[in-house]
This record gives C-alpha cells, sequence and structure tokens, in this order.
C-alpha cells in the first residue's frame, strides 16, 4: 500500500483519528513544540507507518512519558530531535521495529540521567544522525535499550572517538549480539597527537570486521588536510 501524505498548514493542525495504517505528515509551518505534533498523530489509533516532517524553533521540553500508546512499528521523523525525547517516545512505541531519525540532537548535561534501564524489545533496525552526542552517551543508549538490534546505521561528524574500531568492537560483541549490519558514515579528523587518520581507520581491517564481511573505505577532498575525512561503510546490506 502506498503510504499516504498530508501536508498539514499552522502550527496546531487538527487530526482526527482516522482508520489509517500508513500515513505521512508534513507540518508547513513551523511549530511550537515536537509535543504538539507527536500528541496528535498518535491519535491515530491504527496508524503501522509513520513518517513525520516538520520545523521548529526552540524546543527544550522533552516528549512527556503520558503520551498516547501508538501501534506503529516504523516511524521516520524528519526533523530536529532531542535525545531526551526519544527515551519517551521509544516507552509510548512498544511495539515499533524500525526508527529513523535525520538529526538527533544533544538534549542536556545531566540527559543520560532519564535514559531507560530496559531494553526496547521488538526494535530491530535503526538509523540515526547524530548531532553533538558523544559516544560515551551513544554507548549508554545501546547498552540499555538497543540491545536487540539486527541493523544500525549512523552517520557523524568531528567526533573522533566513532572512528575507534577497537570501542566499537567491544560493544558489539558485549551488547548487540544480534546485529548483522553495521553502516556507520563518519565526517572529521583525528588529533594529531593521537595517530594519523590512516592508522586510526586500518583497525577496522582486522579479523573481527572482515568475519562480519563488514568492509570500510574513506576519502580525502583534495583541499583538506589529510588527517580530516570520510570514513564510511561499502556495500553493508550485502
Amino acid at each position: 500500500m502506498v503510504p499516504k501524505s498530508r501536508t498539514l498548514k499552522g502550527s496546531r493542525p487538527a487530526l482526527k483519528p482516522f482508520k489509517v495504517h500508513y500515513d505521512t505528515f508534513f507540518f508547513s509551518e513551523y511549530v511550537d513544540s515536537s509535543i504538539e505534533v507527536f500528541s496528535k498523530v498518535f491519535l491515530l489509533s491504527k496508524l503501522k507507518f509513520c513518517k513525520i516532517k516538520y520545523r521548529i524553533k526552540t524546543d527544550y521540553n522533552p516528549l512527556p512519558n503520558c503520551l498516547s500508546i501508538s501501534p506503529v512499528e516504523h516511524l521516520i521523523i524528519n526533523a530536529r530531535f532531542r535525545l531526551n525525547s526519544l527515551y519517551n517516545l521509544i516507552d509510548c512505541i512498544p511495539k515499533l521495529r524500525r526508527l529513523s531519525v535525520n538529526d538527533l540532537i544533544h538534549s542536556s548535561a545531566n540527559e543520560h540521567e532519564s535514559c531507560p534501564l530496559h531494553l526496547a524489545e521488538n526494535l530491530k533496525h535503526i538509523s540515526l544522525e547524530l548531532d553533538l552526542i558523544n559516544l560515551n552517551t551513544f554507548e549508554k543508549i545501546i547498552k540499555n535499550f538497543f540491545g536487540n538490534l539486527e541493523v544500525l546505521t549512523i552517520s557523524k561528524k568531528y567526533d573522533e572517538a566513532y572512528l575507534d574500531a577497537n570501542r566499537w568492537e567491544n560493544l558489539i560483541s558485549s551488547y548487540m549480539l544480534k546485529l548483522r549490519i553495521f553502516d556507520i558514515k563518519h565526517d572529521g579528523c583525528v588529533s594529531k597527537n593521537v595517530a594519523t587518520y590512516h592508522e586510526v581507520i586500518d583497525h577496522f581491517s582486522s579479523s573481527f570486521w572482515i568475519t562480519k564481511k563488514w568492509f570500510f573505505t574513506h576519502q580525502h577532498n583534495w583541499f583538506q588536510r589529510i588527517d580530516r575525512g570520510t570514513f564510511y561503510s561499502t556495500e553493508p546490506y550485502r
């Protein structure tokens, strides 16, 4: 079935609980808060696939954990979305299997205190573009409730910790035992006092990665320094 699409004008569109299974929502004007978006969309009691696109100026309040329970199984969020809202969102979508967020942003220094301590049992496939979320924080997310993942796709800029192959190997071996696909893209540099860029990324060619058939390559733009590049997976979905 082809997903339906709705362009919703105004910052407070009214949604009726139609019995639809697939829907795309585009909020054409700025919304005041992500709360008003999800509180309305989650009124659709039969929704299975949902794609949401909206623009927001500022959103300092996380989603509450009192949203309606949604039956959504596949959710795509094309908007800036705060990490501390992600925790409550997943709690409200117990059947969620696939999640994509194209701009997951850092919330606050103590955001880890609200991180849930239970696995998202049905969540198997996740795709995230990370903004100012360091690997320490992302590691806690994986350990706490991404342990059932089969597919992980992430995109990150600047934080060289994401190029630590040994750290990823330990994380995957200990907390993501079901992972079949590891798809990473990193754009940034490494500190000169650590190692050269190529010495760092060469650790992704160890037996661990070869055995899993996860392969990587990199590119340098001609005007950039040799310690900076774009590192990414090749054929991750083979």
